[in-house]
């Protein structure tokens, strides 16, 4: 497996191009998300446990977005918008059960060292994915993790390349300004990287997920 850089870069743009309403759908989804969060966040004491259940209703509720995504990018172009938004809602335990089993792994690594846990992260990254579209795609006798093994199999560094640079890298541009101390502008600040890192955060998953597809594809012929 090489690369595919540009190409899957290209068909991440021509996707976007030739589905605009649901991918202002979705940038809109999330944008009010992290607003929400941003604002909301002033107010929670770090550590806390209603911070850390705001936390992870907020990660369930971004899930449903994330899934609306892959199915669109699969198979749902001809369903109405609130049947996309019924299913992903149906499929999000499951995509969210197989993300505890990625970090899980990760964090076994990362127990061992640091190295580990980038590898045994890229072994089964694709888990989660292949739980709501991989039934639909192809015929397969194994578990979403071996799955996922299999096809990341040999290639660990190309799986690792785009999970840095189109999943953490866009996070990670925007993470030192919560560090910076910028005075009476700081919330003002906070609030108007919201739309930038959304819009990255949105064709960097939609890029991911033509590299997935791609990937699928080819094991399929």
């Amino acid at each position: 497996m090489n690369l595919n850089f540009q190409n899957n870069v290209q068909r991440a743009v021509n996707f976007i191009k030739e589905n605009k309403k649901p991918v202002i759908f979705l940038y809109i989804y999330f944008l009010i998300l992290a607003l929400f969060n941003t604002v909301i966040t002033w107010s929670l004491v770090p550590g806390d446990t209603i911070t850390t259940l705001f936390a992870f209703l907020m990660e369930l509720v971004q899930m449903i977005g994330a899934v609306y995504l892959l199915r669109e990018v699969f198979f749902t172009k001809e369903d109405s918008v609130m049947r996309k938004i019924w299913q992903a809602i149906c499929d999000t335990p499951l995509f969210l059960f197989y993300n505890i089993v990625v970090g899980l792994h990760l964090l076994f690594g990362l127990i061992l060292l640091v190295i580990p846990g980038f590898y045994f992260l890229s072994k089964v990254y694709f888990a989660p994915y292949l739980s709501i579209v991989g039934d639909q795609f192809a015929e397969h006798d194994k578990s979403y993790v071996e799955w996922s093994k299999e096809l990341t199999k040999n290639n660990i560094a190309v799986v690792l390349f785009y999970i840095i640079v189109f999943n953490f890298l866009p996070m990670l541009l925007f993470a030192p300004l919560a560090w910076v101390k910028l005075g009476s502008i700081e919330k003002l600040v906070q609030l108007g990287i919201c739309p930038l890192e959304t819009a990255l955060i949105i064709f960097g998953e939609v890029v991911f997920i033509h590299f997935f597809k791609d990937i699928l594809d080819k094991t399929k012929s």
